[in-house]
């Protein structure tokens, strides 16, 4: 099944969204939106770096496709993960792109199901990776573990919740105001069209209105947020 291709170099989405001050995007707490660490105590983190294994992923390779058997799950130590769901017909839905610090991959470890969705290396990447007795054994000895497990999947039902309603009911403007808000990795307007359904044309005329309108300046290499209030008022 053949994946589509990012843009050639030329016509790359300048890539990783800034606040004003310069700073990548990151959630509240300082740690990245999907970190599991942001609710682990200190000893929870540290039990956590002893049982995980590292895996090196070249950029392109697969970390696990759809309906594979699901016995580990992964946070990310460097470079960024494409999540994806693919059709049998070689389309492709861009859920999202996870950053370093981000985990994945819990819930249909959790729960026993195969996975729903394909990941794929956005570049070279290394992986924190862990199986799931390793997990089991982290949810016994800290109760923080369990409970971080327990936020991460409420996390992540609130997003994906938020898109389904976003795709359903928001205009295209709305659609990418709402991705460009969550992003801190470098993507192709290809990639964020994927990501809200719409064309790669479409995606470029609410770009360079939203420039115009003094939200966000596009420069070679970076997407600058101007006024991330205005941004979400369009949400």
């Amino acid at each position: 099944m053949e994946l589509l291709q990012v843009e050639p170099a030329r016509q790359k989405f300048p890539g990783p969204l800034r606040a004003p001050n310069g700073r990548p995007l990151k959630s509240r707490t300082g740690y990245a939106t999907f970190d599991l660490f942001q609710y682990l105590s200190v000893e929870a983190q540290e039990g956590f770096a002893l049982a995980c294994r590292r895996r090196l992923v070249p950029a392109g390779r697969r970390v696990y496709s759809q309906s594979e058997p699901a016995t580990e799950f992964f946070r990310i130590a460097s470079g960024s993960i494409r999540v994806s769901v693919l059709r049998d017909d070689g389309r492709e839905a861009l859920q999202s792109v996870l950053q370093a610090g981000d985990c994945f991959g819990i819930c249909s470890m959790i729960d026993g199901g195969t996975r729903y969705q394909t990941t794929t290396a956005n570049e070279a990447v290394e992986l924190q990776v862990l199986h799931r007795e390793a997990c089991e054994r982290l949810r016994s000895q800290h109760p923080s573990f369990g409970d971080g497990l327990v936020r991460h999947m409420s996390r992540h039902s609130r997003m994906l919740s938020d898109y389904f309603v976003s795709s359903t009911l928001d205009e295209l403007s709305s659609r990418v105001a709402m991705r460009l808000l969550g992003l801190s990795v470098a993507l192709s307007q290809s990639e964020i069209a994927l990501m809200v359904g719409a064309s790669r044309q479409a995606v470029n005329k609410v770009l360079q209105k939203f420039q115009v309108d003094g939200l966000i300046h596009i420069e070679y290499g970076s997407v600058r947020l101007l006024d991330i209030e205005r941004l979400r008022c369009l949400v």
